[in-house]
């Protein structure tokens, strides 16, 4: 450093001090002293902090601890750098502020005043003007202190210089050390990152109790000293068969087994679906043609009892304990290898520990076979008679899950269905305003997607990807007449490596586009981002209102076009403005830009090197587009393209759909707050759950607004308003000045029985049927105000559970487990445990 001082940069004007000297020369044998290194590391890290220079209070841009202080908004976590500091020496004698009122600060009337004196500061005595942004912000009140900052983080500053991004900077980051709150640490067990993963075989795995084996003494002794530690140590899970939806749905054979022939433009179905509804019974009146959720359709008993029990329920088998012991073993075997290479273990090093597993196994399958007689179980799904009239119901219908209700089945009459689909694509005439039929070959569209997958990911495409997405519809029975669902399906297609990635990124610009209006919020209390992603923010607001008895209204309101009528070019415009936005690092007071969006395995982090997994803004833009502009799907031997609307069925699309409305809801608040800030007051409530918009205390505003608000091309639709309404899971009604609220559930409405729930007659872990209803529990407790209100659903829920299989004593435990883990929730019952499970169980 010397040397390049005197000899190299002769012309410099800085000087260098020495801070402290440490013994020795840094070196052992003209090698690096690696504990030296460690203390100088340290001690470099103790001034920095003690003379205050991390950026932007500084020039230094690394410090230990740098994000570990955090400043927390409601659930937003924000850095906070000035409280890294220690504190400053005081100088002098203090004076006495005797019974001055603290707040009755001097000198600046509004932030204008402010930014002008921070001007002809910065103008005059630039050297000195951290110290006097200092001492002048300790003269101010916390609400100027707040005005200031917003106008930083929101960039309207009317003196706003760009070589100045520092000075603003430490001016938000200094006033967020002065409304710094130590948060609440909450410590969270850390789970292993070794499962071992068993085939669920049979319900002789419950009774082995391979998980309380896993966690003895004498087993977690014979791990290797690498694997002592708890994240390390390995736990079983399951791996559960296939459940019987794959056997009873038809839906998509039925697309893709269609023929539909071209000629000029004009398509026309060549398959011959015959129709006989005129006279059955389960015929609707309104469609004229079968389209039920009754199950007496199913003529077979036997059958009809299987499906009653939904599509995801697991046929039993019979209880086998010598497969029991294979699976495990077989289990363990492929954990070993995984363990090995992970850990760096020798050949032999967990062979104790696995013959110790397999001893303790056999021990209690030896003490269960003297209690335990195995009955004989015959499979429905392998009697002739059922497969029979199964085959017969596929012939003439079409078998899917119902919309709100995917656990029951529908069946529908197969030349409808089809018919209802080409309505919908526009066949024939090629007509429809929102798909159409492509030019493209199937063949060509997927070979451009492995380019684009090798050109950005690295990767080519698995075989089993090498497809388009299918189309099909499912009914919305809690309508009537009931109405029609379309879903492109994509779970498996040439664009899902591209879409999950995509999903990823947007998930990551979500959340640092809601953190940036959450400290917004924060400063000046104006509601800039209505997106929720569950009930609960909801019902905060409720529980706010509450505290005052301010409830006057609700309303609620559906985009009914969101996915079908939105044009591509201004969607597209929209997400590359907020990948813009997030990447243009000033906007988050960062010290430097952020370049890349990293994605890898476990997590999405930005960065400001390339690495692998890397994506520039360029880079997400290009897919974005390519993802929006070609949202090819199959009809049968047809390939279309969504030509408007959100594309349907890609893992983006829901934060596409939220950060799109979001751009224009908070480009008409920013307008607002300038215009008419007491009116953008009345939007402090407004909440958004994808389509579906909630307002509280609103006096009808957001309906007067909404058509300022939303593009011509957004449909929105009135739901409720007044006094009453449902929203997401919430049933609100207001009552004496308050909001009360409680679970909703569309089900409840429906025209027959709803399958809910695991069934533990079937093959499954007795730990996902009791861990299923302690979870039911807990959130019908924290979306129901009242005692009353909760216990019809709870009682409802255990008679449900009990007769599903669940052991009475069993599901009480639960509720006792229930109440002992979230007791704020419970508490507002102002009742024991026991006594909830005496009035839920009676």
């Amino acid at each position: 450093l010397i040397f390049h001082s005197q000899n190299i940069c002769t012309e410099h004007s800085y000087t260098i001090q020495v801070l402290e000297n440490l013994p020795g020369s840094g070196y052992i044998n003209g090698h690096l002293d690696e504990e030296m290194t460690k203390a100088r590391k340290s001690k470099e890290d103790e001034w920095i902090k003690k003379m205050r220079t991390i950026y932007p209070y500084g020039l230094n841009d690394k410090a230990l601890g740098k994000k570990s202080n955090t400043y927390l908004t409601n659930d937003t976590q924000i850095q906070v750098i000035g409280k890294l500091f220690p504190p400053l020496p005081r100088t002098g004698v203090r004076p006495s502020l005797g019974r001055k009122n603290k707040n009755d600060r001097n000198p600046v009337l509004s932030s204008d005043d402010f930014f002008t004196e921070l001007n002809t500061m910065l103008n005059t005595d630039c050297k000195n003007a951290f110290f006097k942004i200092r001492v002048t912000l300790n003269n101010y009140k916390r609400k100027l202190l707040k005005d200031i900052a917003y106008r930083i983080l929101s960039g309207d500053i009317k003196y706003f210089q760009s070589c100045r991004e520092q000075y603003y900077n430490f001016i938000g980051d200094y006033i967020d050390t002065i409304f710094w709150k130590e948060p609440k640490v909450i410590k969270k067990k850390e789970h292993s990152q070794n499962p071992c993963i068993i085939q669920f075989v049979n319900k002789g795995l419950n009774k082995i109790g391979i998980s309380k084996i896993f966690r003895s003494r004498e087993v977690l002794d014979l791990l290797p000293d690498t694997m002592r530690e708890e994240k390390y140590q390995p736990f079983p899970t399951y791996k559960l068969d296939a459940p019987i939806r794959n056997k009873i749905f038809n839906y998509k054979e039925v697309v893709t087994s269609l023929q539909i022939e071209v000629d000029d433009d004009v398509a026309f179905l060549r398959n011959n679906f015959t129709c006989d509804c005129e006279n059955n019974e389960f015929t609707d009146p309104v469609h004229r043609h079968v389209w039920t959720g009754n199950l007496r359709i199913f003529e077979n008993k036997k059958l009809r009892g299987l499906i009653s029990k939904g599509p995801n329920y697991r046929e039993p088998k019979t209880l086998n304990f010598n497969k029991c012991k294979s699976s495990i073993e077989s289990a363990l075997q492929n954990s070993i290898i995984k363990f090995k290479k992970k850990h760096g273990l020798s050949e032999n090093s967990l062979d104790p520990w696995k013959e110790k597993i397999l001893s303790l196994v056999d021990e209690k399958i030896q003490s269960l076979r003297s209690t335990v007689i195995p009955q004989k179980v015959n499979r429905v799904l392998n009697d002739p008679a059922v497969l029979e009239n199964l085959k017969y119901i596929h012939s003439k219908y079409v078998i899917t899950p119902i919309d709100k209700a995917s656990k029951n089945i529908a069946v529908i009459c197969k030349k409808f269905y089809i018919n209802s689909m080409m309505d919908e694509l526009g066949i024939p005439g090629n007509s429809s305003p929102t798909y159409s039929i492509s030019p493209a070959k199937a063949e060509d569209i997927i070979n451009t997607n492995d380019y684009i997958c090798k050109s950005f990911l690295g990767k080519e495409l698995k075989e089993e990807q090498k497809c388009l997405p299918i189309i099909y519809w499912i009914p919305k029975m809690h309508y009537t007449p009931p109405r029609r669902r379309f879903i492109i399906a994509s779970a498996t297609c040439s664009t899902k490596p591209l879409s999950n990635i995509i999903s990823r990124v947007f998930k990551h610009i979500f959340n640092q586009v809601r953190n940036f209006n959450e400290k917004s919020k924060f400063y000046k209390n104006y509601n800039l981002f209505w997106v929720i992603e569950n009930s609960m923010p909801i019902i905060k607001q409720l529980e706010e209102v509450n505290r005052s008895r301010g409830a006057r209204n609700i309303s609620t309101y559906d985009f009914s076009t969101l996915y079908t009528k939105l044009p591509h070019i201004d969607l597209i415009q929209v997400l590359h403005g907020v990948i813009e936005f997030v990447f243009d690092g000033k906007n988050f007071r960062d010290e430097k830009k952020k370049r890349y969006i990293t994605v890898t395995n476990d997590k999405t982090y930005w960065s400001n090197k390339k690495e692998e997994g890397s994506y520039t803004k360029e880079n997400i833009k290009c897919l974005v587009s390519h993802l929006i502009e070609n949202c090819y799907f199959k009809f049968g031997n047809l390939v279309f393209i969504q030509k408007i609307g959100i594309p349907m069925g890609i893992d983006p699309a829901p934060y596409w759909a939220n950060l799109y409305l979001y751009h224009y809801e908070n480009k008409y608040m920013l307008s607002l707050i300038k215009s008419d800030p007491i009116k953008a007051k009345k939007f402090k409530y407004s909440s958004r759950f994808i389509d579906d918009q909630g307002n509280l205390n609103d006096n009808g505003e957001f309906g007067r607004s909404c058509r300022s608000i939303y593009p011509s091309d957004l449909e929105v639709k009135c739901e409720h308003e007044g006094m009453h309404a449902t929203f997401l899971e919430l049933d609100i009604s207001i009552r004496d000045n308050m909001f009360v609220y409680k679970l909703f559930d569309k089900r409840d409405e429906f025209p027959f029985e709803i399958v809910r729930m695991p069934d533990l007659r079937g093959n499954i872990p007795d730990h996902i049927f009791y861990g299923s209803f302690m979870a039911e529990i807990i959130r019908i407790c924290r979306a129901t105000l009242f005692y009353e209100d909760f216990l019809p659903k709870a009682k409802q829920i255990f008679t449900r559970m009990r007769n599903q299989g669940g052991a009475t004593h069993k599901l009480t435990k639960q509720i006792t487990k229930a109440t002992e883990k979230y007791p704020k929730i419970f508490c507002r019952y102002n009742k024991t445990s026991e006594a909830i499970i005496l009035d839920i169980s009676d």
